[in-house]
């Protein structure tokens, strides 16, 4: 019994009106009337060329005027070069083996040539044809094959088109090659393709077709352009499906370092966009090594500004050295980096602002200086109006405040760069906030989170949209939903890894759930409050920054008995700005001081207060050895350092001097407890006999005879007397202290 032939799919009713419609549209190509086709079925046609439009017209630009027919054509043959088993999008290279030897090409030959794309080639040692003869019957005789063959291979070409033309989303691949059979079409043959990919770019651009400039600008061969294109608008392009494929053909054609590392921080910006922390990380490091080997300096700073971006919300302290580091690479007068400096500077002026530092203001005047010898764009304009923005906002003056960023935001939308319109949105809901204008603030929330819903956006940027609608809400006195957007705000920064946003946002519900407190009574409330506040002083500072470590520990006190909430942002000292902690620990411990209280408590406060000032001696000393190393100034700072090192010795008081100075040389034989009993005891009473030795080392008798044997062999002390009365005491000149190679003013 012979086997069941296998059941054979029927169409569904999408795949036969699809095959009717293209069949009849292939026809009209034939015929040379698809204007007339498209008239008596205009519907049928429109709804079959809507999804195609947009693909169409960015790579169309201004040659192809809105014509249906054009559009359609065009359609249909990128239909037919989809069936070419090489995936070419072209007409050209398609050499005589295919023609003769491989039947996988013969459907997409039947096609082309059945509809007149193109032309059987003449093979005479083959086959002579007659004049006129039909196409299909030229490729019969060409490949010697009956004409239902032929058909067949007709047929089954048709029936792929079909699949291509409802296939839906477009693959990455097709996508790329209806461009380009756009582009081979409309393209004038009198005009360098260069010259005019760059003219349809420019018209891209403004129509605000980002993908279609990004392919625009790689067909022109503008790397630097398609570079710089990408970046910046990073935020539209994170979701169009052909971004990576277009980054991936530039990477292959970028040679010059310094494009191939703006090419990798350009990836590190769409990686952000797309919430890929560990993708943005390794292409902003990738982008270092490569101008690091080049011995680029100027574009390492720029690297170092993009890791800086990439820290600001995970570690403030490491965000603000490679800003720092970048503004010095690029301090410079550098050809071509112009821009960078002063995007640089403006961002670094941002990091002064969040630490409430004073250089805040000469970090904008500096900014302005550059500005002024260089042509500014609207955008670049914008940006600097931002930052003063927040300036004036730190300053208390919100009204400045305001009137810079709504300048700000309409530079950025006359500039159609989506990415800095929401952002200045939620600085401008700030200081709206911060000028006691709630209801505007919220307003402007209700216009981001309508912008956010039209596309890809940052999670920094909702995260800082939910937290300022929480402090909006926290200052109308609302503060459920308050809470709610703050603990929105959590979520979503812990989703991101956000660890300073979370931290944030942990400060402000705190904040909100003792409010609550305060009007409810409710425990709950205040254990939660103490919970949040607990979690965030147990964050590294680099999570957190100092000052909000500070405002934390005063969270609790502030809230549950002060007369109102008050903004707490203000400009520092310089001091207070440099050494927040240590200034913050010197003022809490002479509030101590001030008040009466057990002189233990006092002798802590001032050991406190002296630990303070010394770890801003020796943060200072490590700044200055930073900036030696990496200027070759060791020599220059020598004496400095061991100025240094003298004057703290001569602040000691005569019994931890003669400590340190036989530090080195008894570290085998006392800890520093028992060495600074010994100094004291040899000092108060002039010398030391074997059992005063014992007893101020708490040693027994025969170690204390070994141990000043020792000392007195390695000329500490000075033996005198003979027998019960052997007296020691302290040489006249003591030992050098040996060097210490980092400078420490102190131990």
């Amino acid at each position: 019994m012979s086997p069941a032939a296998p059941a054979v799919k029927s169409p569904s009713r999408r795949e036969q009106v699809a095959a009717n419609l293209l069949d009849q549209a292939l026809a009209a190509l034939r015929s040379g009337t698809l204007a007339a086709w498209l008239a008596q079925r205009p519907r049928g046609g429109e709804r079959w060329l809507r999804r195609f439009k947009p693909l169409v017209r960015g790579a169309a630009g201004d040659g192809l005027d809105g014509r249906r027919e054009a559009t359609v054509h065009i359609l249909l043959r990128w239909l037919m070069l989809q069936l070419r088993p090489d995936a070419q999008p072209t007409l050209d290279g398609i050499d005589e083996h295919c023609w003769l030897h491989r039947p996988a090409w013969r459907p997409v030959l039947a096609v082309l040539c059945h509809h007149g794309l193109l032309t059987v080639p003449d093979h005479p040692a083959r086959y002579r044809r007659r004049p006129g003869e039909p196409a299909l019957d030229n490729l019969c005789g060409l490949w010697d094959l009956a004409p239902s063959t032929v058909y067949r291979d007709l047929e089954r070409a048709q029936q792929a088109m079909v699949q291509v033309a409802l296939e839906w989303p477009l693959t990455v691949p097709r996508r790329l090659a209806l461009r380009r059979v756009v582009a081979d079409v409309v393209r004038p043959a009198a005009e360098r393709p260069e010259d005019w990919h760059a003219r349809q770019a420019r018209r891209a651009k403004d129509r605000h077709d980002g993908i279609a400039a990004l392919w625009h600008l790689l067909q022109a061969g503008d790397i630097g352009g398609f570079i710089e294109w990408l970046r910046d608008q990073a935020p539209a392009l994170a979701q169009e499906p052909e971004a990576d494929a277009l980054v991936d053909r530039v990477a292959a054609q970028a040679r010059a370092p310094r494009s191939q590392a703006r090419l990798w921080l350009a990836r590190a910006v769409l990686a952000r966009t797309r919430n890929q922390p560990e993708r943005d990380l390794a292409a902003i490091e990738t982008g270092l090594r490569i101008a690091q080997a080049a011995g680029d300096e100027p574009m390492l700073g720029v690297a170092y500004a993009a890791q800086g971006k990439y820290f600001e919300a995970r570690d403030a302290d490491r965000a603000f050295a490679c800003y720092e580091r970048a503004a010095e690479l690029l301090g410079a007068d550098v050809p071509g980096f112009d821009a960078d400096a002063l995007h640089t500077l403006i961002r670094l002026a941002w990091q002064y602002a969040l630490r409430q530092h004073p250089r805040t203001r000469a970090t904008l005047d500096r900014v302005d200086k550059l500005a002024a010898g260089m042509p500014l764009a609207p955008r670049d304009q914008a940006l600097i109006g931002d930052a003063w923005g927040e300036y004036w906002r730190l300053s208390g003056d919100h009204r400045k405040a305001v009137s810079f960023r709504q300048k700000a935001l309409l530079g950025f939308e006359e500039a159609g760069d989506r990415r800095q319109v929401l952002a200045t949105l939620l600085n401008l809901m700030l200081s709206y906030v911060h000028g006691h204008d709630c209801a505007a603030a919220l307003a402007l929330s209700a216009r981001f989170f309508a912008e956010a819903e039209r596309g890809d956006v940052e999670p920094e940027m909702l995260v800082n949209a939910h937290g300022n609608v929480g402090i909006a809400h926290y200052f109308l006195g609302d503060l459920e939903k308050a809470i709610d957007h703050n603990s929105m705000a959590i979520e979503r920064a812990a989703e991101a890894d956000l660890r300073l946003h979370i931290n944030r946002a942990r400060y402000n519900l705190a904040e909100a759930l003792y409010q609550r407190f305060t009007q409810r009574g409710q425990p709950q409330d205040e254990a939660r409050a103490d919970a949040l506040v607990a979690e965030l002083l147990q964050s590294p500072v680099a999570e957190a920054t100092e000052s909000l470590h500070e405002l934390a520990r005063k969270l609790k006190g502030e809230v549950l008995a002060p007369p109102a909430p008050q903004v707490r942002d203000h400009l520092l000292t310089e001091e207070a700005a440099a050494h927040f902690e240590a200034t913050a620990r010197i003022e809490r411990e002479r509030a101590v001081l001030a008040a009466p209280a057990d002189p233990a408590l006092h002798l802590q406060a001032h050991l406190a207060i002296a630990e303070a000032y010394l770890t801003m001696a020796a943060r200072e000393r490590d700044r200055a050895l930073g900036l030696a190393q990496r200027h070759g100034l060791e020599t220059e700072a020598a004496p400095a350092l061991a100025g240094l090192r003298r004057v703290f010795e001569r602040e000691q008081p005569r019994e931890q001097q003669l400590a340190a100075s036989w530090q080195a040389r008894t570290a085998d034989l006392l800890d520093d407890t028992r060495r600074l009993a010994l100094a004291a005891r040899l000092l108060r009473d002039g010398g030391l006999s074997k059992a005063s030795y014992g007893e101020a080392a708490a040693v027994s008798p025969a170690t204390a005879s070994k141990h000043l044997a020792t000392l007195t062999e390695r000329g500490l002390l000075v033996q005198s007397g003979k027998g019960p009365s052997t007296r020691y005491r302290a040489a006249e000149r003591l030992p050098d202290r040996p060097e210490d190679p980092s400078g420490s003013p102190g131990p």
